[in-house]
């Protein structure tokens, strides 16, 4: 129960053929036929989008925040600020146009204008830079991620084949795609030559 991703599993028994001695039957108890895993596939797909949404949603949030905080308010003078000043002292100058210390005051503003600006440009090609190096490091995991359910595919066609129970690697399995849908929509089937089939929402076949 604490093994993350576990599906519960039930014995399977059978009934052992009874003997027959002298007019009696005795009885030879019960035998395990193997376990049974126990599935949801409908729940583990609506999961699986749930995972993709809140994951969407949560990234979307906390980079929209960062954005949020370069035009904040609430530390120091924000753009808006700037540039209400900037054109107050225009208004000011054009009612006074031979005052050189509202000229120089309208210079200044310019350049606190120009200042912002080019922190504003800075600050949002640094998220943006961020955000590129975040995506290169997720492609990766995704990879790695993609090449275990692949050598997963292969140990639970070999352990099906030989004829032994392949639960715990199940459940390996729907925890590597639970974990790569938190990248992105993910799609997984059986097709009709009973291959596994990891689909990317809009990209195409990842795993086969």
């Amino acid at each position: 129960a604490n093994t993350e991703g576990y599906s519960r599993q039930r014995i399977v028994q059978t009934t052992g053929s009874p003997i027959i001695k002298e007019g009696f039957i005795t009885g030879t108890g019960a035998r395990v036929n193997g376990t049974k895993r126990f599935e949801a596939p409908l729940l583990e797909k609506r999961l699986k989008s749930s995972i993709s949404n809140n994951q969407f949603h949560k990234e979307k949030a906390t980079q929209l925040e960062r954005v949020e905080n370069i035009f904040s308010e609430v530390n120091g003078e924000s753009l808006n600020q700037v540039l209400g000043n900037f054109f107050n002292s225009f208004r000011e100058l054009s009612n006074h146009p031979e005052n050189d210390s509202i000229k120089s005051i309208v210079r200044d503003n310019a350049e606190f204008v120009i200042k912002d600006f080019s922190r504003i440009t800075g600050d949002l090609e640094n998220i943006s830079r961020g955000i590129d190096s975040k995506i290169g490091t997720e492609i990766e995991n995704i990879n790695q991620n993609l090449k275990e359910i692949a050598k997963l595919n292969t140990q639970i066609t070999k352990t099906e084949a030989s004829g032994d129970q392949s639960g715990d690697l199940l459940d390996q399995r729907d925890l590597a795609l639970r974990t790569l849908s938190e990248s992105f929509q993910v799609t997984a089937y059986v097709d009709g030559k009973n291959r596994f089939v990891v689909n990317a929402e809009g990209v195409g076949t990842l795993v086969s």
